[in-house]
């Protein structure tokens, strides 16, 4: 095999371990200097630096130069591949600080372009640092005037502030944040330093305008995306079932974050819309418990074979689509105590008690009701009538496990046999999962939307180019260029260069 030679670039506390590969820069997630409170809200720092460089990318200002950057899961790990820019640390930095928020640069001139973008962006000036300097973005962003004289802006994971609060949570102000759709439409702009330690001038009216933000989007966003939600149920319903991510991205439009799901889910009266929202929140979950199990057995067994994996990822699958009594402890108390740790205000009516079995919550909202054939319908694909109580439970069983399983797949990064999804619907009362059901693992990966802009522009034109005649691949490139659009919009909900 050809021989790969990783150059140490650096070791920051919150940049984490950085290495250069053939002209890459790979940057591993994970909270080795414990500031984050745990992995996964690493990588959620990583998923906040692709965000902003997607939102800032879209203001298109003449000056800015921004690094590509592409996030890569695997296995329960992120790694982050970006582009080197023309930089040379402390030599060629004039915005922003490398040193903590102790040293911070402000080039007047440079900063115009920065200011530019915080107003498009809704983002507050503020002052930070012992000199009290005036700055628009957070402290920790950094601006170089590169080799080639051109102006690049990285370190950008926070560029939005964090939402209010009143617990803190180890280091959540690098996670924890409001999301730009919902910045960018706010009535008035807000600090990216707000309830930080670097935004102390001015501290008093930068996190009280948070506070009104984060209430705000409790109190007035949330209920009235409930509304919308229920509105357009039936619009909704229809397109969830060719599009199941459909309801996150119109949340993801209002500039709602995933954590709220539970608060939508308490404002919404539909059993329909109540399922998939709750959904939602047991594929994130399943996917958070699996990855932390992933890199758990990872760090314990330190070997690149795939049994030890594979094996972690079946036995929990099990308890999740099989009937026995593992499986029933599962949907009764673990998968409730995973979702309370990661969603407030989730569950609805009797869903929390230890006696209820969440997965009723799929076909029936009390153990009185049964399914309506639309709800079984929207969670997945019904094959039988709806005659008699243990038919209908069966299948209202199977529609909601069918299409947890394949969300999960996919979120997780896991290849499975064809056969499962035709047994599991042939058979769901005695249906078992094996180990050899379980092909391998694949990655998961997001680009900056630019890629898939570009990717659909081509296709477009390449469909443009053709003839219009039968079987002569014009459909085909356009139907491919429009689910490229379509990714882009997943990665950045109202792009306007998509939507234009």
């Amino acid at each position: 095999s050809p021989r790969i030679d990783l150059v140490l670039l650096s070791c920051h506390l919150a940049g984490g371990l950085k290495y250069i590969c053939h002209g890459i820069m790979f940057k591993f997630v994970f909270d080795h200097s414990g500031i984050y409170g745990g992995d996964a809200f690493a990588m959620k720092s990583a998923g906040h630096e692709l965000r902003a460089l997607n939102k800032l990318a879209e203001c298109e200002i003449k000056g800015i130069y921004l690094p590509l950057m592409t996030v890569i899961d695997y296995k329960g790990f992120r790694v982050v591949a970006q582009s080197i820019c023309p930089i040379r640390g402390d030599d060629t930095i004039v915005y922003g600080s490398s040193d903590g928020g102790r040293t911070v640069h402000v080039d007047r001139e440079r900063e115009i372009s920065i200011h530019i973008a915080s107003k498009l962006l809704n983002l507050k000036p503020h002052k930070v640092g012992k000199q009290n300097v005036t700055i628009s973005f957070p402290v920790d962003v950094e601006g170089h005037v590169g080799m080639d004289g051109r102006m690049y802006l990285i370190d950008l994971a926070r560029l939005f502030p964090p939402e209010y609060y009143t617990k803190p949570e180890k280091g959540q102000y690098l996670w924890k944040l409001l999301r730009p759709e919902y910045v960018m439409k706010f009535h008035k702009p807000l600090s990216s330093d707000a309830m930080t330690r670097f935004g102390m001038t001015d501290y008093k009216a930068h996190n009280a305008d948070v506070k009104e933000a984060t209430h705000h989007l409790l109190n007035v966003t949330i209920p009235e995306m409930a509304q919308k939600l229920e509105r357009g149920k039936k619009g909704l319903l229809r397109i969830t079932r060719e599009k199941p991510k459909e309801i996150v991205q119109r949340l993801h439009r209002e500039g709602i974050n995933m954590r709220f799901l539970g608060y939508v889910r308490q404002h919404v009266t539909s059993q329909e819309i109540s399922a998939l929202l709750l959904m939602e929140i047991v594929t994130r979950t399943i996917k958070l418990s699996l990855r932390a199990a992933l890199r758990h057995e990872m760090e314990v067994k330190r070997t690149v074979l795939e049994e030890p994996y594979r094996r972690v990822v079946v036995l929990y699958l099990k308890k999740v689509l099989e009937w026995s009594s593992e499986s029933e402890h599962f949907w009764k108390v673990e998968i409730k105590h995973d979702i309370m740790k990661q969603f407030k205000k989730a569950f609805v009516d009797e869903e929390e008690s230890e006696d209820y079995d969440l997965r009723q919550s799929f076909y029936s909202f009390s153990h009185r009701r049964q399914p309506s054939p639309n709800t079984a319908r929207t969670l997945g694909v019904v094959t039988g009538s709806y005659t008699g109580v243990a038919n209908r439970e069966t299948i209202a069983r199977t529609n909601f496990l069918i299409p947890l399983f394949r969300r999960v797949s996919r979120a997780v990064g896991l290849a499975f046999s064809g056969k499962v999804v035709q047994d599991l619907q042939d058979a769901p009362d005695t249906f078992e999962l094996v180990a050899a059901d379980l092909k391998g693992f694949v990655t998961n990966v997001k680009h900056r939307t630019l890629v898939a802009i570009a990717q659909a522009q081509s296709y477009t034109l390449q469909s443009r180019s053709r003839p219009v005649q039968k079987g002569g691949g014009r459909e085909r490139l356009f139907e491919v260029a429009c689910k490229k659009y379509e990714s882009a919009l997943r990665a950045s909900p109202g792009c306007l260069v998509v939507l234009n």
